[in-house]
C-alpha cells in the first residue's frame, strides 16, 4: 500500500469516527491527509501512537485540533522533535483537549 491509497482509506475511516490509529505508520503525508478530514468528525479521542510522525504531521494535526471536539489526544513514539511539539503546546489552551500523551524516546 502506498501513502496514495492510504488517504482516501484514512478520509473514510475518519469520517466514520476512527479513533485509534495505532502503529499504521501514516507518517507526515498520512497525518496532513488525517488533519485535512479532522474537523469534520466528532471523535473525542485520537490515538495516533508510534505512526512516524515527525514536525509537518504535528504542525498539520496542531492546525486544526482547536476545531474539534478531542479532549485526549496520543501522539507518543512518533518522530516529533521541537517543532512540532511547540506547535502542539502552543494551541492547547485553544482545544479541548484535557490530556495530551506526548511520550517516548523520540521526542
Amino acid at each position: 500500500m502506498t501513502s496514495n491509497d492510504l488517504i482516501p482509506l484514512m478520509r473514510a475511516k475518519m469520517l466514520s469516527s476512527l479513533q485509534s490509529a495505532t502503529r499504521v505508520y501514516i507518517g507526515d503525508e498520512g497525518a496532513q491527509a488525517l488533519a485535512s478530514v479532522l474537523s469534520q468528525t466528532s471523535i473525542h479521542t485520537l490515538n495516533l501512537e508510534g505512526n512516524s510522525i515527525r514536525d509537518a504531521g504535528a504542525q498539520a494535526i496542531a492546525g486544526v485540533v482547536s476545531q474539534t471536539s478531542i479532549n485526549t489526544l496520543t501522539v507518543s513514539y512518533n518522530r516529533i522533535g521541537a517543532a512540532g511539539a511547540q506547535a502542539l503546546a502552543s494551541v492547547l489552551s485553544q482545544t479541548c483537549i484535557g490530556t495530551l500523551n506526548l511520550g517516548g524516546p523520540r521526542i
